[in-house]
């Protein structure tokens, strides 16, 4: 983006709408300024959270949905939008959590470095889930184990002749994760990361403290409900629910 200014774009794809939002941060500081946000509708492309992959009118429409977001945040705001992340989930997205664990390389001292743990991560890559149709998102590291007994987030500087790893990993549909990575042909901008919403919109709505010690949290969107537990800072577990607000208004419309 030609822009003084660094920009950061997300787009959100719901069953009801696709949300674009284009946040800046100043230089030094951490934290968001919301400069604007675009809702479009999702255009009966997306039922439940999945993606009508088999409809190519549903592809487009959702192309062209987040299309007009962006050119609609482009002019409001005289930026050129160029990348962006993305969110979205569906209950055939799921999470697993798996163990694995190594001999400390360095056995001279037996001081765990950062070259053990992406030996870890480079272990886990080569699981593949139980389904051909399924394809790993993302793996996050939840703790460690320094010779089977030694609990710690951050290993690296201990002394050990194991480590041991704790991860959970986040599972999708492959067309549906193919679809979503090749929609930056019909809307003019990369996709940086296609990412699991529940992992990554904790941090907005609880405190850090809650984050802390434990916490659960129910999103509940047009179609969909989230369920997530977060402690220590980090997604333990979560759940997708196909049911949704339409859903509980359709029963107290019967009632």
């Amino acid at each position: 983006m030609n822009n003084m200014k660094q920009y950061f774009v997300g787009v959100d794809i719901g069953s009801a709408n696709v949300v674009m939002v284009v946040g800046s941060r100043s230089e030094g500081s951490d934290l968001l300024d919301i400069e604007g946000v675009s809702i479009q509708e999702s255009r009966r492309s997306v039922k439940e959270g999945r993606l009508c992959t088999t409809l190519p009118a549903a592809v487009i429409n959702l192309g062209n949905a987040i299309k007009d977001a962006k050119v609609e945040l482009e002019e409001a705001l005289g930026i050129k939008i160029e990348q962006a992340y993305f969110g979205w989930g569906n209950s055939d997205t799921r999470c697993v959590t798996i163990d694995d664990l190594v001999p400390v390389k360095n056995k001279k001292t037996g001081v765990i470095g950062r070259e053990d743990i992406n030996i870890l991560r480079q272990l886990l890559r080569q699981v593949r889930p139980e389904s051909c149709s399924e394809k790993i998102f993302e793996i996050y590291p939840l703790c460690y184990y320094v010779n089977g007994t030694k609990r710690t987030l951050d290993p690296v500087g201990m002394q050990g002749s194991w480590l041991q790893g704790s991860y959970l990993l986040t599972i999708g549909l492959s067309d549906q994760v193919n679809t979503l990575k090749q929609l930056h042909h019909r809307t003019g901008m990369e996709i940086q990361k296609v990412f699991v919403n529940p992992m990554i919109t904790y941090p907005m709505l609880v405190s850090q403290k809650e984050a802390e010690e434990g916490v659960v949290i129910v999103d509940i969107g047009s179609e969909v409900t989230d369920v997530t537990v977060v402690r220590e800072k980090k997604v333990q577990y979560f759940r997708t629910i196909s049911a949704g607000a339409e859903l509980i208004n359709a029963d107290l419309r019967s009632i």
